[in-house]
């Protein structure tokens, strides 16, 4: 749930709302004003539309934001991880052929999980591998 509120010490208005999973609040110079906070519902119907058609740019509303960096650092390293996994020049199209430097689920899988078991309690990993393991890798592993 998306709202504007009060900081206590200075009583200026601030952002705070929830994008990818993390809790956004971006601090503004404006006193709680009605005019102000009419102001900033205003852009925060805006941020909550673009969130739901996921065309939300966090750095165009916040470009001097600790968060705006973190955000487009993870899009990069995204954007970087699956273009590796695309041959080069190929459209994402279900009539395009497979590249022989493709990798099959289960080399995916084992790059993916590698990668995000950092992220995960041990009781999950466990579930995910068991998962796999089980259901997913001897149907769509090869």
């Amino acid at each position: 749930m998306s709202s504007i509120r009060i900081r206590p010490e200075s009583k200026n208005l601030y952002f705070d709302f929830h994008w990818r999973g993390i809790r956004c609040r971006e601090y503004t110079t404006l006193n709680n004003t009605p005019s102000n906070r009419r102001k900033m519902e205003s852009v925060l119907k805006r941020i909550e539309s673009e969130i739901a058609l996921n065309t939300f740019d966090y750095a165009r509303y916040f470009p001097r934001s600790a968060l705006a960096a973190r955000f487009a650092a993870e899009t990069a390293v995204a954007l970087t991880i699956s273009s590796a996994f695309e041959p080069a020049g190929a459209s994402t199209t279900a009539s395009t052929p497979v590249a022989a430097d493709t990798p099959v689920f289960r080399e995916f899988v084992t790059l993916w999980m590698r990668e995000r078991e950092i992220e995960w309690r041990h009781s999950y990993r466990m579930a995910v591998s068991s998962i796999m393991d089980s259901h997913l890798l001897p149907e769509f592993g090869d």
